[in-house]
């Protein structure tokens, strides 16, 4: 019979975690988001659980890039040149998919590094209306 793993939150999860790279990349993600993870539910496996924690980081990242890249047309339309911004963002989404084949803290940070850097390159321009 299977394994199954009722989760109460993340910190559970990363106790019944066997993998080291995974472990290292939620623990690191859970800091850089700043928020309480939202994580409970029934895994049926290990893999099950592994499989969940990982797509929460592909969607934090998925959903930080398109709204980057929604904040960077906005600036285009409105006769801004971010070109070179924009150019720096552009690599995210192939990263995200060494992430996936690779779940490293390594390739997690040099997603989080091109997510911080294009964020703070924003910071120069007017976004209120936004």
């Amino acid at each position: 019979m299977s394994e199954r793993f009722q989760i109460t939150n993340i910190d559970e999860a990363l106790k019944i975690l066997e993998n080291k790279d995974l472990t290292e990349v939620i623990s690191k993600f859970k800091k850089d988001i700043d928020a309480e993870l939202n994580f409970t539910g029934l895994y049926v496996s290990r893999k099950d659980l592994e499989d969940s924690i990982k797509d929460r980081v592909y969607d934090y990242f998925n959903t930080e890039y398109n709204e980057l890249k929604s904040k960077i047309s906005y600036l285009r339309k409105h006769g801004e040149d971010v070109n070179i911004i924009d150019f720096g963002l552009l690599m995210v989404p192939s990263k995200i998919k060494v992430l996936d084949a690779e779940f490293l803290l390594s390739n997690y940070n040099i997603i989080l590094d091109m997510i911080k850097k294009t964020k703070k390159d924003l910071t120069d321009y007017n976004l209120e209306d936004y």
